[in-house]
């Protein structure tokens, strides 16, 4: 009937809403189910056996291992540690050193009885640790892993959880200024209140790692362990964690395993594990007069000709590999930048005399600004001390921070006392900004973190130079100022000028913006102090210029800090190269003339990456410039794998260079100027 034929279509309509519904709780179901097998998946795991009954307070610290064999699944036929004996006394720093899988971690493991041996017996204080109860004695231990979990929540409850819940905030912030934490907690939106993401996924992996160790500060155990506790520090915050783990291992028994050996030489006792057997122990001094195990694997540290000659032989043989279109689209030999107008600036287009009225009417603009500012004393300020600029006329990089770190360098062996100011571009911090090594690079600018990093000098970012270098000198004893990237901001006088260009760009089309690339005419040069030009290439200029040489140094892993040379014979040939820099087709022939062969992948100047832009589909080691380490740093790279590098440079001069540096600013510098003490 009509009735019935209305009633269907009416029904009909109305099952389209709770399909969709349904739809939307589907993906929820799904995620409980998900969910719900990790739990019981942890419900099937087994209790850990606590069989003994005794509890006991604070121990002295004393760790005895006897006859110890272990192996996983009880397989006796492949024992992972053989027959190990040795005693700790109480108050001692033993450091456990082997190559990779030799059994350091799981012979650390046994200690708090992660793991039961086969056979033999682990005493702590004279007492068999399968008689201690579990809880008890895991009170008596701190441990620290290369590996962090955190929790989502803040940064106090990270530091404190589980039986530190209860600490006092004040306990909190002194294991966290102990473990060099709180500079980057001060610099968090919330600071101690600060919810760090799941797993950490806010901080970066250096910051996650000192969370770790404030956690072992907090507990103040007297047996600790630190199992690679070091890792993914930059060599500056090591060398301070070092110093603070040399106060806390006071009166207290530590167990270091590590790789890097320079961070162990100082320990009171060193074990070499070797194939699961103690193969040799005494102290850094004695072990490398052996010259055993121990001096074997301090040499291959050290790296040497040989490996060379082994990694020239290998590399002969390898077919080269076509560069891929795949991450920012450029392939070596391309220009700067992806952009058709870019692109024509450093080409012979002839479309681009189109725009050069633009280019003139640019070029007057500019000359009638810096007038207008030069002929107002109101809208420039000199600063009471010299003032160094170092900057280009073009736009995109030149090499200016590498020769920013030289100078820094330069200037304090000659006695000075050097500070740096710069823009912070990409930065979005309240200014003017302190810099350190450890402040977020989306405050600041990749740049300002890596100047502050590699020169050690105080670093202000502020895009009002004045206002920057004012506050340099108020809060720093500075008695002459680097202005990074500051040629064109005349609002700042200067001293010196030092104009940076590159050798195989040059200056393009010689036109200015937009027919060209560059800021200033041409004729901007004369008037600089001194011109340098960046490697070798075509670009030829009438007046004096300095070149200037980048050598590469070394190749430094992110997650550790460990430099590797460029002739090490554990590093594959065969690398990814990620750039995001002005040029990054002077990085790619970089790597090429060290050695090795890349897989290239270019990306815009100041790019911010994502973990996507690093997942290449294999595990090749990724090689980055140090300028785009310090924000991929922040984005925990080991999530994808371990072997990120970035290329360390260093710039170079003749003596010539540094005599006219040296006597121009004798001649540009007042008598009532700061001099160098």
């Amino acid at each position: 009937s009509p009735g019935n034929v209305v009633a269907f279509i009416t029904t009909g309509g109305l099952l389209a809403k709770p399909i969709r519904q349904l739809s939307e709780v589907q993906s929820t179901i799904q995620k409980g189910l998900a969910a719900a097998e990790d739990i019981f998946d942890l419900f099937d795991e087994p209790v850990e056996k606590n069989e003994g009954g005794k509890v006991i307070e604070r121990v002295a610290g004393k760790v005895e291992f006897r006859d110890v064999c272990f192996a996983y699944d009880d397989d006796e036929n492949d024992l992972v540690l053989d027959h190990i004996s040795f005693t700790v006394n109480p108050g001692e720093t033993i450091a456990l050193v082997g190559r990779s899988g030799s059994g350091k971690s799981t012979l650390a493991s046994l200690i708090p009885r992660f793991y039961s041996p086969l056979s033999g017996q682990i005493l702590l204080d004279d007492q068999p640790v399968e008689t201690l109860n579990l809880a008890s004695l895991r009170e008596q231990i701190a441990l620290v892993t290369q590996h962090v979990t955190l929790f989502n929540d803040t940064v106090a409850r990270n530091i404190a959880y589980g039986t530190l819940a209860g600490a006092p905030v004040e306990a909190i912030e002194e294991a966290a200024e102990k473990a060099y934490a709180s500079g980057f907690i001060d610099e968090l939106d919330h600071g101690m209140d600060t919810v760090v993401g799941d797993d950490g996924v806010l901080l970066s992996g250096g910051q996650r790692q000192r969370l770790a160790i404030a956690r072992a500060f907090l507990k103040d155990a007297p047996v600790l362990i630190l199992d690679e506790a070091t890792s993914a520090l930059d060599s500056e915050s090591e060398s301070y964690i070092q110093r603070a783990l040399e106060a806390v291992v006071q009166g207290r028994t530590t167990f270091v395993i590590a790789h890097r050996l320079s961070t162990i030489e100082n320990a009171d006792r060193i074990l070499v594990i070797d194939k699961g057997r103690l193969a040799e122990q005494g102290t850094h001094a004695e072990l490398l007069a052996k010259g055993g195990h121990y001096a074997n694997l301090h040499k291959q540290k050290d790296g040497g000709e040989a490996s060379q000659s082994r990694r020239s032989a290998r590399s002969q043989t390898l077919v080269p590999v076509p560069e891929a279109p795949s991450g920012g689209g450029l392939l070596p030999g391309s220009l700067p930048g992806s952009e058709i107008l870019t692109g024509s600036w450093y080409r012979s287009n002839g479309w681009t005399r189109y725009l050069a009225p633009l280019a003139v009417v640019f070029t007057l603009l500019a000359e009638r600004r810096r007038k207008r500012i030069s002929g107002n004393p109101e809208a420039h300020w000199r600063a009471p001390v010299p003032v160094v600029v170092v900057g280009n006329i073009n736009v995109g990089g030149t090499g200016k921070s590498p020769l920013v770190i030289w100078l820094a360098d330069f200037l304090k062996n000659n006695g000075y006392r050097p500070g740096i100011v710069s823009r912070g571009y990409g930065g979005k911090g309240d200014y003017p900004l302190t810099v350190t090594e450890n402040t977020e690079a989306s405050l600041c600018g990749d740049e300002a973190v890596m100047l502050a990093r590699r020169s050690g000098c105080p670093v202000i970012v502020d895009p009002d130079r004045p206002a920057a270098v004012r506050h340099l000198l108020a809060t720093t004893e500075c008695n002459i100022v680097i202005s990074d990237d500051g040629l064109q901001h005349y609002a700042l006088d200067r001293d010196l000028e030092i104009i940076v260009v590159d050798a195989s760009k040059g200056l393009g089309n010689g036109l200015c913006l937009p027919a060209g690339p560059l800021r200033e005419p041409p004729a901007r040069l004369n008037e600089a102090d001194l011109v340098v030009v960046n490697g070798t290439g075509d670009w030829q200029w009438s007046g004096i210029s300095h070149q200037m040489t980048l050598t590469p140094t070394a190749l430094v892993r992110l997650s550790t800090g460990e430099r590797l040379s460029l002739q090490d014979p554990a590093l594959p040939p065969l690398v990814h190269a990620v750039a995001g820099i002005g040029h990054p087709e002077r990085f790619f022939r970089t790597l090429s003339d060290c050695g090795l062969q890349t897989v290239s992948h270019a990306f815009p100047d100041h790019h911010r990456f994502t973990l996507k832009d690093l997942m290449f589909g294999d595990e090749l080691p990724v090689v980055m410039t140090e300028k785009d380490a310090v924000k991929i740093a922040a984005l925990n790279p080991s999530l994808v794998h371990a072997e990120f590098y970035y290329l360390e440079v260093s710039a170079a001069f003749d003596r010539a260079f540094e005599d006219r540096l040296m006597a121009i600013m004798a001649e540009k510098t007042n008598p009532s100027q700061a001099t160098a003490e």
